[in-house]
């Protein structure tokens, strides 16, 4: 084993030369010489290999490591994650007045020594213990090293579960890391605002006052800048019945609110017959029982003597993909719903025959900035194939497919393993799906504007 030393400088002070004191007079002086302080030497370590029993910290460490090499989508050098996780270690805020002596640095690959180089620079410069050091430095080589969805949660910051979609669903939001142009981006801080896409009617956000378009900067005293958007969604996640408190900037001004979480649940889908002969559907999720609904929807007497059809994908986080795929597959006529594309695979998915809705039927597909995933993959497709009009806003840019683990210390590692896009090779991931009909709703109005344009297309 390399053994590394990462030496201080030890400065030594001259010695003083004795005093010359005059006999002769009771005033003279005693000249004071105070030594200058010793310079402490950084801690020593000696590196070790992932292959011995590291401890909670360093096996979690070793095993993303291994697990973006292996299956991340954009394959990242080490020497990369190694840098970003190095920066993690240099930006842990910690207060405490631990030191750290010397210690066994656990490496998974050889770049990773200028880890254990920042650590000992850490225990030098700002001492912190040191699994709370390679915490940070397994959230860096996330935030820092890895595409703003992948994220790693540590099992002491999740106590409900997380699914990274952007819902916080306790609070009645969905948020996501956004620029300037409306682009999603990582990590938060300068041009990457914290922001909030969607309010859920009657939800804890809505009456605290909480709008479309805030910028939250704090969690309970938190500040958000330099997490990653998944990172910052967890802090605002927590059982029911818990308050958390955030701070958002809006028009400049900041605001405080206070928020109880409470346990909202999620009615799959609602659907109505709509005035003029117009269907409703409305899915709030992609889950399987939400497929199901819609294929009883579409043989319903509702659908069986209407006009048009109006799916309602707005603020619809995603799900399953193979609910997204049985939703798309009840509107087309075989070909593709998407393309799945890993590091070294790609993958079709088909439509499945014996679609439900009725070819001569019009379809108006509705959506906003909290239509995420499979609801931009149906989205998409229904458009590209010319299926459906799609109307209202830019949805939310989330094309990338996710494996989940719990890490060793009872948290999730989070990484993307794919993307997807349209049959036809579209690309909607960062700046999300452009509908046909732009119409952005005015919160300030009970009048439903994106519905109303809808139905005007239909028609």
């Amino acid at each position: 084993m390399n053994r590394l030393l990462v030496a201080g400088v030890v400065l030594l002070g001259a010695c003083a030369q004795p005093a010359t004191v005059d006999t002769t007079t009771t005033t003279a002086a005693v000249p004071v010489t105070t030594a200058p302080p010793r310079v402490a030497s950084a801690p020593q370590f000696e590196t070790v290999p992932c292959s011995s029993t590291p401890p909670v910290a360093f096996a979690v460490l070793c095993e993303a490591f291994e697990d973006i090499v292996d299956g991340h989508v954009d394959g990242p050098e080490p020497g990369s994650l190694a840098a970003a996780a190095a920066l993690g270690v240099d930006q842990l805020e910690f207060d405490g007045a631990e030191t750290l002596g010397d210690f066994e640095c656990v490496v998974p690959h050889e770049s990773f020594e200028s880890l254990c180089q920042a650590i000992a620079r850490r225990g030098l410069e700002r001492p912190a213990p040191l699994d709370e050091l390679v915490t940070a430095a397994v959230r860096g080589m996330f935030r820092y090293g890895l595409d703003p969805f992948s994220v790693y949660i540590p099992g002491s910051d999740v106590d409900v579960d997380f699914d990274g979609s952007g819902l916080v669903i306790e609070i009645g939001v969905i948020v996501s890391g956004r620029d300037q142009a409306g682009a999603v981006c990582s990590p938060l801080g300068g041009g990457c605002r914290f922001e909030v896409v969607s309010v859920f009617d009657f939800s804890a956000a809505a009456k605290g006052g909480i709008g479309v378009g805030d910028a939250i900067v704090e969690v309970d005293g938190r500040a958000v800048e330099g997490l990653a958007p998944a990172e910052a969604t967890a802090l605002l996640a927590g059982a029911p019945g818990t308050e958390v408190e955030i701070v958002v900037v809006r028009d400049g001004a900041s605001l405080t609110r206070t928020l109880t979480r409470e346990d909202i649940r999620f009615v799959p889908t609602e659907w109505d017959q709509l005035e003029g002969g117009y269907a409703y559907f409305r899915m709030n999720d992609f889950s399987q029982q939400a497929a199901i609904d819609l294929g009883a929807f579409l043989q319903s007497d509702v659908v069986a003597g209407s006009s048009g059809l109006v799916l309602d994908l707005r603020d619809n986080p995603g799900g399953l993909i193979l609910a997204a795929q049985a939703v798309a597959s009840q509107f087309l006529d075989g070909g593709l719903v998407m393309v799945e594309r890993g590091r070294e695979y790609s993958d079709e998915i088909p439509v499945v025959d014996g679609g439900l809705a009725r070819t001569d039927l019009d379809v108006a597909v509705l959506v906003n900035r909290g239509s995420a995933s499979a609801s931009e993959i149906v989205a998409a497709v229904l458009q590209e194939r010319g299926r459906a009009v799609v109307v209202g806003e830019p949805t939310f840019g989330k094309n990338l497919v996710q494996w989940v683990s719990e890490s060793r210390d009872g948290g999730q590692l989070r990484i993307s393993i794919a993307r997807w896009e349209t049959p036809a090779g579209r690309d909607i991931g960062i700046r999300g799906l452009e509908p046909d009909v732009v119409v952005r709703a005015d919160p300030n109005t009970d009048v439903d504007e994106v519905l109303e344009a809808a139905l005007d297309v239909l028609s």
